[in-house]
């Protein structure tokens, strides 16, 4: 008797002591799509550059870009890894400023592309040739080439490419063709293989626009994830770097720098939360002869936000109906 009582209390001990499994939102995450069907999305892009040019005491050249989308994410097909989403644009604002003139579109859903051109020129007193004719005529070839950009069949991918997401606009990737809304979008990295934790790291070659100057050096671009919570996964990735000119004229003086930064999060139940893109380049050359003197600067930012809707509320059901009294 003792011994089946030992041998019952032993059970019931090692029982107690085996380990439980860890709840879902301690479980190692993995950063994936995976949209059902029935799920709905609202998405919101902002993007905005603008850059400066004074060189050689030519006349400065600033130029700008803002485009603003209200979208909506919807399931499309499944195939491969994650699926192909397509986007109904809401609300479009775009606005592309250059020296002469600013061109702003704007389109609501179900409606064609609305254009406004204005001058930011003056015509000079007295002169046969008109700057604000001009400038409105290049803004209007510029205004016509947006609304055929703005238009077509938006779409996430997420199939094609292995823990890549890109948009396509009429199948064609974005980054590819450079026609589209979204040409300067930036969504995520190629992802971390498998499940993370905190402080996983992994990179990816990267390239820069102003890599070819000679003045900055930076060919891969780490990621690095940051906080692990109930809810999603942050990773950053990103650079700090000074322009090292070589030293080839002592009567010039160059300085600035690159500063670059990326963060996107993604939730729990699979899908891009949002992503982040920042970055500035500064350079200015100090020179006694006023034709190598430079001052230039190039600044992008960019968010994307996408919230899942909740599921529709059911309608309350309607209580028994007493039979009528006799």
């Amino acid at each position: 008797m003792v011994r089946l009582y030992t041998a019952l209390l032993a059970t019931i001990l090692l029982q107690q002591e085996k380990p439980k499994p860890p709840p879902a939102e301690d479980a190692p995450p993995v950063m994936k799509w995976e949209i059902k069907p029935e799920d709905k999305f609202d998405l919101k892009w902002t993007f905005s550059e603008t850059r400066h040019l004074d060189r050689g005491g030519n006349d400065p050249v600033d130029t700008g870009e803002k485009r603003d989308v209200d979208a909506e994410i919807v399931y499309r097909e499944a195939g491969g890894v994650g699926g192909s989403f397509g986007l109904n644009l809401k609300k479009v604002v775009w606005v592309s400023t250059q020296r002469e003139f600013e061109v702003t579109l704007t389109m609501l859903e179900g409606k064609a592309p609305v254009t406004d051109v204005k001058a930011r020129v003056k015509d000079e007193p007295k002169s046969t040739f008109s700057k604000v004719a001009l400038a409105k005529q290049t803004g209007e070839a510029m205004a016509q080439e947006m609304k055929k950009l703005v238009v077509g069949d938006y779409a996430i991918n997420t199939t094609t490419r292995e823990r890549e997401a890109f948009m396509t606009r009429n199948g064609v990737a974005n980054e590819t063709s450079g026609t589209s809304l979204f040409a300067r979008a930036f969504l995520h990295p190629k992802l971390a293989n498998g499940a993370v934790d905190a402080n996983h790291k992994w990179g990816e070659p990267f390239t820069t626009a102003f890599q070819s100057s000679g003045l900055v050096d930076i060919n891969f671009l780490e990621y690095k994830v940051t906080a692990v919570t109930k809810t999603g996964i942050t990773a950053k990735g990103g650079f700090n770097v000074p322009i090292a000119p070589p030293v080839v004229n002592t009567d010039q003086k160059t300085t600035g720098s690159y500063v670059y930064s990326r963060e996107f999060t993604f939730s729990r139940d699979y899908y891009l939360a949002s992503s982040r893109e920042e970055s500035l380049y500064s350079k200015k050359v100090d020179a006694k002869v006023k034709f190598y003197q430079e001052d230039t600067s190039v600044k992008l930012t960019q968010q994307f936000t996408i919230k899942k809707r909740p599921p529709p509320k059911e309608a309350p059901k309607e209580a028994p109906k007493e039979p009528p009294k006799k």
